[in-house]
């Protein structure tokens, strides 16, 4: 082939190359939009790693490769797995990854785990362009996480299992909640021992059981996606205002049942109301019935009157 027909070649299949890889990427990042309720615990996990990740990176206004060129061995390319690890490592040092004192740092196998899952190829070497692929899928789904409906206005058959345990657990909170006046304030300040502005599952769990509130066997196997499920930006702790949100929806979701409930047709009304116009008809013929004897009988006594006085004459 002649040097500048290569050469042309090379230009167009270059690009058409990168897009056939990025489009694989995408193929094998797909877990990040499953359902929650279809993630595995290591989905949920890397999700949540992936997630502060982006968030620590864009308050710094760093890209994936500036941070992560700092913790490589060698090859400043692309990352292996103990550079990912030293990462997170760097990131749980600084509070982004360790929300609470009862969130534990991402172990290494839970690196490996996240590892895994974004190296597309299988080689054991992680380019920027994966990360940055997969950085930028969870980025998506957080901004369509927090424009999310209300799920406690579903109703129970079109709920799934993680739906369920969010509304099984949520509800009975708000509701002992609003029993002891407390706002979302009160309560964080009641259970955020550490005063790190946050309260993982493992604290709300806890929480919960101090108020004396018990959960289902559904909520147990299923909190912690019920959490992501409501969770705005996937660390798998709630802030204050993330709770205030989840009690509003509550809140709404219980007006609207009171509402509903309100609008539906008593099925005795309308014989009730029956009954009643038929005794009070009865009621206003007795009293016709009584008003004409009454009348007849005056006239009676007034004739009879009348006659004793003209015999007497």
């Amino acid at each position: 082939m002649a040097p500048d027909v290569a050469c042309m070649v090379s230009f167009f299949a270059k690009p058409c190359i990168e897009k056939e890889k990025g489009r694989d990427h995408s193929f094998r990042a797909t877990w990040i939009n499953k359902p929650f309720c279809e993630m595995s615990p290591a989905e949920q996990r890397s999700l949540t790693i992936i997630s502060s990740f982006s968030e620590f990176v864009t308050s710094q206004k760093l890209r994936s490769k500036d941070f992560f060129s700092k913790f490589t061995d060698g090859d400043s390319s692309s990352l292996n797995v103990s550079d990912l690890m030293r990462g997170c490592t760097f990131m749980c040092l600084g509070g982004t990854l360790r929300t609470s004192v009862s969130t534990a740092p991402p172990s290494l196998e839970e690196v490996q785990e996240l590892f895994t899952l974004i190296d597309t190829d299988g080689g054991g070497r992680l380019e920027y362009a994966e990360l940055d692929l997969v950085i930028k899928l969870v980025q998506e789904r957080k901004a369509r996480n927090s424009r999310q409906e209300n799920i406690f206005l579903k109703d129970t058959p079109d709920m799934t299992a993680t739906e369920l345990a969010a509304r099984d657990f949520f509800v009975p909170l708000y509701k002992e909640m609003e029993s002891r006046g407390w706002t979302a304030k009160d309560f964080m300040n009641q259970y955020d021992s550490d005063a790190g502005g946050e309260l993982s599952g493992r604290e709300l769990i806890s929480a919960a059981k101090d108020l004396g509130l018990t959960m289902n066997e559904n909520v147990v196997n299923n909190f912690d996606r019920a959490l992501m499920l409501l969770d705005r930006d996937f660390n798998g702790a709630l802030n204050t205002q993330e709770l205030e949100n989840i009690l509003r929806f509550v809140r709404d979701s219980t007006l609207d049942g009171d509402a509903a409930a309100s609008s539906i047709p008593n099925p005795f009304a309308a014989e009730v109301q029956q009954a009643e116009a038929s005794a009070e008809k009865q009621k206003e013929s007795m009293f016709r019935v009584f008003g004409l004897k009454a009348f007849i009988e005056c006239l009676l006594k007034i004739l009879s009157l009348a006659c004793g006085d003209i015999l007497s004459f």
